[in-house]
């Protein structure tokens, strides 16, 4: 069913049944896959200290959604701000 948000377009209603249902988590993913590609055209010198950490960071965001996702309501925002700041310290190690 597709019902029109307070902006006037059309936006198709989900049902989020799992945490793979999540936009957020899905763009995350995206951003892990990135992550892991960009990280193989590092300099050598680089592979154990800076990939290993960006690769740790990106990880990290996809995982503190899922297990937030797990969670009871209020503890689930603990998990989400794990994932922002995985998501931020992902961002500062590539840029």
């Amino acid at each position: 069913m597709e019902t029109p948000s307070s902006s006037g377009s059309v936006l198709a209603e989900t049902k989020v049944r799992d945490f793979t249902d999540l936009r957020v988590w899905k763009v995350a993913r995206l951003l892990r896959k990135s992550v892991y590609l960009a990280c193989t055209g590092f300099p050598k010198q680089e592979t154990f200290v800076l990939s290993s950490q960006t690769r740790r960071a990106a990880v990290s965001v996809t995982a503190n959604l899922a297990e937030g996702f797990g969670r009871a309501i209020p503890i689930r925002k603990t998990f989400s701000s794990a994932a922002r700041v995985a998501a931020q310290s992902t961002n500062s190690e590539i840029t």
